[in-house]
């Protein structure tokens, strides 16, 4: 074998060589690519579920449904309250009275303890619960007094031949006791603005990890939102501790 067939063949080695190299760092450079991908999507894949389950958890069973328990507070006491004051017209104008007056009741299973302590855990403070329970207290309390107290003005001032004077005068402490009742509820008409802040806030969260979970109530929003909270828990208490003291003077 001569010289230049030698270099051939060689040129031909080194050729064949250099392809396979080629031909192996470009399936190489897939693998890679398609490697990350499938890391990448993998990851973000996790990440969306992770994201999922506490928006599931910590919005839907918790900031959610706690504001749904309220709001049926709400509805329960606005229906009641309109419902009497309805019936003190009738009353003053003597119109016909309805044959069956419905007064609604609270239904305390929609308060779900495991939905407050989802809310504690997120916000780092069981104010929401305190104001909850004096809401409740106050709904409960006032809405079988009204009941009462309006079954028992039916029976007693609705009679044909009544004096029209008395009976308006009759039926003066009554709507006032309704619209200082209205003031009072008002009171609690900031819970469902801040549970309704609070979960603006969380909606908008897209990275919110298990990990990080722990510092949302270290943000500036949710340590100002607890602040008014408590504070006006606390004017609350004093209204009442000064009522209180008037009934039992």
């Amino acid at each position: 074998m001569d010289c230049n067939s030698v270099t051939v063949i060689n040129e031909a080695a080194n050729t064949t060589t250099l392809f396979w190299i080629e031909m192996l760092g470009n399936a190489l450079i897939v693998v890679l690519v398609a490697g990350l991908a499938y890391w990448f999507g993998l990851r973000t894949f996790f990440k969306q579920r992770e994201h999922e389950q506490i928006m599931k958890r910590y919005l839907d069973e918790g900031v959610d449904r706690i504001s749904g328990a309220v709001a049926e507070v709400f509805r329960v006491y606005f229906e009641n309250h309109f419902t009497a004051l309805r019936l003190v017209t009738q009353l003053k104008d003597l119109d016909e009275i309805e044959p069956s007056v419905k007064f609604h009741r609270l239904d305390l299973r929609n308060f779900e303890p495991a939905a407050y302590y989802k809310l504690i855990h997120l916000i780092g403070d069981p104010i929401v619960g305190f104001l909850a329970d004096a809401m409740l207290s106050f709904v409960h309390s006032h809405s079988a007094f009204i009941e009462m107290e309006m079954r028992s003005v039916i029976t007693r001032i609705h009679k044909k031949g009544i004096d029209e004077k008395v009976r308006k005068r009759a039926l003066i402490p009554y709507e006032k006791d309704l619209k200082k009742n209205f003031v009072e509820f008002t009171r609690f008409a900031d819970l469902m603005d801040e549970l309704q802040m609070i979960a603006a806030i969380l909606e908008k969260e897209t990275t919110l990890t298990w990990a990080d979970l722990g510092e949302f109530k270290n943000r500036i929003e949710i340590k100002e939102s607890v602040k008014r909270m408590k504070q006006k828990y606390a004017e609350i208490q004093k209204i009442q501790t000064q009522q209180l003291s008037k009934i039992n003077k």
